[in-house]
């Protein structure tokens, strides 16, 4: 059961919502409440109204403060982004140019890197060619692989200047391996004598 204050403070408030009710959709209620009130309570209408003014003046100049604050914080922000990108067109080891800047922006947001000079080093990584290197040629001397003294299954195997033909050797190879078998199968002695065993 609801005590005496409550039953007070709730018919209260339903006055006070059917008051509102009334003041914000009929003209003639709201004129007889502004004529009550300020009759009831000199100057009300002008400290609701200066209130009212108050607020307004207040959250535009919340609204102008964050404004300014956040154009403060972009400005900061560029500066920021210019002086790094001078350090890193300076680097030796980077050479930044404006060309490689939105290349190397894009390369940051895709990999969520904050920092420019970080960012620099890895694309760099990415974009690095590695100095080329001179050929080597040179042969190899393989004892009882030469032209003349080899077997005769290797000959027109290796070419001077142009090396291994690996389809020839291969076929060759394969020829080789099936007779020594078939010598096995056939006279297994004489084999052994030729090829080892």
């Amino acid at each position: 059961m609801a005590t005496e204050h409550e039953i007070r403070e709730k018919r209260q408030r339903q006055m006070g919502e059917l008051a509102e009710l009334a003041y914000d959709n009929d003209p003639q209620a709201k004129a007889a409440l502004d004529a009550f009130a300020e009759t009831q309570m000199p100057g009300v209408r002008a400290q609701v109204a200066a209130d009212k003014k108050v607020r307004e003046l207040e959250q535009r100049f919340d609204a102008k403060s964050r404004e300014f604050d956040l154009k403060v914080a972009a400005e900061k922000a560029a500066r920021a982004r210019e002086a790094s990108l001078e350090r890193l067109k300076a680097h030796p080891e980077l050479r930044i140019s404006d060309a490689d800047v939105p290349e190397l922006e894009k390369h940051m947001l895709e990999r969520g890197i904050g920092n420019y000079e970080d960012g620099a080093y890895s694309w760099r990584r990415m974009h690095q060619i590695a100095a080329p290197t001179q050929a080597r040629s040179y042969t190899m001397e393989v004892p009882g692989l030469d032209q003349e003294t080899g077997p005769a299954w290797l000959k027109g195997v290796i070419r001077p200047g142009y090396g291994v033909d690996k389809e020839l050797l291969d076929r060759r190879a394969k020829g080789e391996a099936a007779r020594i078998m078939h010598a096995f199968d056939t006279n297994r002695a004489a084999a052994e004598r030729e090829y080892g065993g």
